[in-house]
């Protein structure tokens, strides 16, 4: 049978994860199994592959029955090869013990965070009305943004600031000569799409948003500011249009934004209790005599 390149393109990073779980289920004391529940599909030396974990290897999607049996027979080939691994004592091998210890346990207090996540109560329409009212002006409008990223030196940041207030050099030429990304620096740094407020603090650049819609006038250039990631920054707002944004058209948007925004809060409030509680010791390296 002709295999889908797609099909198995994908498998080649699910089947890892499914294997790994045969590890992740058990203790390192006792022989790596699955826990085996669903219609048996096959079997590899005694142990089944069944329903529930070919839908896990596809996240659940969708699949014909042509590419069911592709999934089927690249699990079997993966069971054969994972056997024989361990005969070989590869399961044994310590960075791959590391390895999928992290995973268990990143695996686990991922899952137990989107639980308690899930008992949270909904949020009302009134948050979203009020939140809208509160954050209106910046919701009002979307921009147009240059930026330059740097290396997480203060100094040198600093200095590129004050060459570009000084007027000796633009943004963009700036951005051309020293931005380290790429992509952005090709162009004077200027940003290809207009964003609107929490956009970028939704991929994980929060410092960035918010320096952004702080900016009043078009030309206006930010001090330098550390991300999250460390890099340095500079964000220049290039222009602004009206976003068309308000309380009834950007309903789903804003109540992303507010549960995004909730469960942050949450978690990091959790942890930090979870902190208190526990004995965190942080050892410093001792100089080389």
């Amino acid at each position: 049978m002709k295999k889908n390149n797609t099909v198995v393109i994908l498998l080649a990073v699910a089947i890892i994860l499914v294997l790994a779980i045969a590890y992740l289920v058990t203790n390192s004391n006792a022989k790596s199994s699955f826990v085996a529940t669903g219609k048996q599909l096959a079997k590899v030396n005694g142990e089944p592959i069944t329903e529930e974990l070919v839908n896990l290897v596809m996240q659940g999607g969708q699949l014909t029955e042509e590419n069911k049996k592709v999934v089927i027979d690249e699990l079997v080939d993966n069971f054969i090869v994972y056997n024989e691994a361990v005969k070989a004592g590869m399961d044994k091998d310590p960075a791959i013990v590391n390895q999928l210890e992290m995973q268990k346990r990143l695996l686990i207090a991922n899952k137990f965070m989107e639980k308690k996540i899930t008992e949270l109560e909904p949020i009302k329409e009134e948050d979203i009305t009020a939140y809208y009212e509160n954050n209106k002006e910046k919701l009002s409008k979307k921009l147009k943004l240059g930026i330059i990223v740097l290396a997480p030196n203060p100094s040198y940041a600093d200095s590129i600031y004050k060459l570009i207030k000084s007027g000796k050099k633009s943004f963009e030429t700036v951005a051309k000569e020293v931005s380290l990304d790429q992509a952005t620096a090709k162009n004077g740094g200027i940003l290809p799409d207009y964003v609107v407020y929490k956009q970028w603090a939704s991929n994980g650049f929060a410092i960035l948003d918010s320096m952004a819609f702080s900016l009043q006038k078009k030309g206006d250039v930010s001090a330098p500011f550390m991300e999250l990631n460390g890099a340095m920054m500079l964000v220049k707002l290039v222009d602004y249009l009206p976003s068309n944004i308000d309380a009834a058209s950007g309903k789903g948007y804003l109540l992303n934004l507010l549960y995004a925004e909730r469960n942050r809060t949450y978690i990091a409030s959790f942890v930090s209790t979870l902190k208190d509680k526990s004995k965190v010791e942080y050892i410093e390296s001792q100089p080389q005599q």
